[in-house]
């Protein structure tokens, strides 16, 4: 599966391409804006999931760091045009798009990166009888899923 552009408007139309080299560059701008150093590094999964629980259960705007980093990361730049980090909120403040449509685009492009990479590691068949059978009726959790010790 291929994964496409996607169009949106922000100071004009333009493209983003939310794929895994945006999602490491958008990884590594989140962290640096918020002062993580390599052992406080948080991952674009988690901030992902966390955020868009966040929009989808409370109501939460996408936290600015990590819409800007996005956009930044996944925009497809014209031939020789350099955008920085900090142009994205120019851009932002030009645009007549809501900040939630923008973020759910974002999300889209995310899913379709991070769903392929998902399903390449499906290939795996499982017997349901086998996984009945491993499953720990104290835990819920298969038997390889846990160590096995004795928390008395």
């Amino acid at each position: 599966m291929l994964i496409e552009p996607i169009e949106i408007l922000l100071d004009k139309p333009r493209k983003i391409l939310v794929n895994h080299a945006a999602l490491f560059r958008a990884e590594g701008e989140v962290n640096r804006v918020r002062g993580n150093n390599a052992f406080g590094r948080v991952s674009i999964d988690y901030l992902m999931v966390n955020a868009f629980n966040a929009m989808t259960f409370m109501g939460a705007p996408l936290p600015l760091d990590l819409l800007a980093a996005l956009l930044w990361a996944s925009l497809v730049r014209e031939p020789k045009e350099e955008i920085a980090f900090d142009d994205i909120f120019g851009m932002l403040d030009k645009s007549q798009t809501a900040t939630n449509d923008l973020a759910v685009a974002l999300w889209q492009g995310y899913v379709a990166t991070a769903g392929k990479s998902l399903k390449q590691g499906e290939s795996k068949e499982v017997d349901p009888d086998q996984e009945k059978k491993t499953v720990s009726p104290e835990t819920g959790f298969g038997s390889s899923a846990l160590p096995s010790r004795n928390l008395q």
